[in-house]
């Protein structure tokens, strides 16, 4: 009997015919050679599966499975349920990792005895090539394992936090023991399922070098006009994390950052509302998608933003100056 891959690497599929090929390849080229490759096709309409396909021909470890547009939340978490790997990592199917990336992500994992590891990306755009003043800058150096919060705040002091789960890697188990899946249905799942696994690791090591090409291009998730599911996403991922915060003894500092990003959501949501509301005539509100003690919780202060986020921005535009 064949013992299992110590990795498996999770890529969802969505038309991405013409970028696919690079992001695998970029796994099949790393000098480490023990993973699977789960693809999981999320209802593409292009060509994309079958590049994966005919790669599936010369490539053993490449597994495809299908399934209705469920989403990336969806997607990745069957890629969860699948996976036989000790370890786990999620790629887009439009990025990839650098040559020689992955055996230095698992020496160190492994040989910490980590639950997780940080690596920064370098954005390109659709051809792969830099993009000036996107690029993540060099980052938190951790050889020895510390608690995740630990590498969370310095990583937020030093400006280059992400919640893209294509820059961390996972311990299987961990994530299992800690029942950390993404929030099914719902965009903008890094949010909320990256600041609860590394609050949640007793032992995370990190990078300061860029690992990974996170890639920006035309109709991806990242660049299309926002929707209602966008405001969806926001909601309760902004929910997720506030009481998330609430449930778990954090550093005061720790507690402030994860309220910032719940209030920040919440208030681009509110400004997308308006603007959909104005567009196409519609009578979505935000209180039938967040919880209505939520605002409590982050404060009178941004209760009273939430309420007139209209005089708020004035006011910081006008002391800005």
């Amino acid at each position: 009997m064949n013992r299992s891959p110590l990795l498996t690497v999770v890529i969802p599929l969505y038309n991405v015919e013409l970028y696919v090929a690079d992001a695998i390849g970029s796994i099949l080229n790393q000098e480490f050679d023990d993973y699977e490759i789960i693809v999981i096709n999320d209802g593409s309409q292009d060509r994309s599966v079958d590049v994966v396909k005919q790669m599936m021909q010369t490539e053993e470890r490449i597994c495809l499975y299908h399934q209705e547009n469920r989403g990336l939340a969806s997607t990745r978490n069957r890629g969860l349920d699948l996976s036989s790997g000790a370890y786990i990592y999620f790629l887009d199917a439009d990025d990839m990792l650098k040559p020689g990336a992955l055996r230095k992500i698992m020496d160190r994992i492994q040989s910490t005895g980590s639950e997780l590891v940080y690596f920064p990306g370098q954005a390109v755009d659709k051809d792969g090539k830099s993009i000036p003043g996107k690029q993540d800058f060099l980052c938190y150096e951790q050889h020895s394992p510390v608690q995740g919060e630990e590498v969370l705040l310095q990583l937020v002091r030093q400006g280059c936090y992400s919640p893209n789960v294509q820059k961390y890697l996972y311990r299987k188990e961990y994530l299992l023991q800690n029942r950390l899946r993404f929030e099914d249905g719902f965009s903008h799942e890094d949010e909320a399922f990256t600041i609860r696994a590394v609050c949640l690791a007793k032992k995370m090591v990190s990078f300061e070098e860029t690992l990974m090409y996170k890639r920006f291009r035309p109709n991806s998730i990242m660049s299309t006009k926002k929707a209602l599911h966008n405001v969806q996403g926001w909601l309760q991922s902004a929910t997720t994390l506030t009481l998330f915060a609430e449930a778990h003894q954090l550093q005061d500092e720790t507690v402030n950052f994860i309220h910032h990003k719940a209030k920040s959501m919440i208030i681009t949501a509110k400004r997308v509302t308006r603007n959909l509301n104005r567009q196409e005539k519609n009578r979505i509100s935000i209180k039938d998608h967040l919880q209505n003690d939520i605002p409590s919780k982050l404060g009178l202060r941004f209760k009273l933003q939430l309420k007139f986020d209209r005089l708020f921005g004035l006011l910081n535009t006008i002391y800005s100056r």
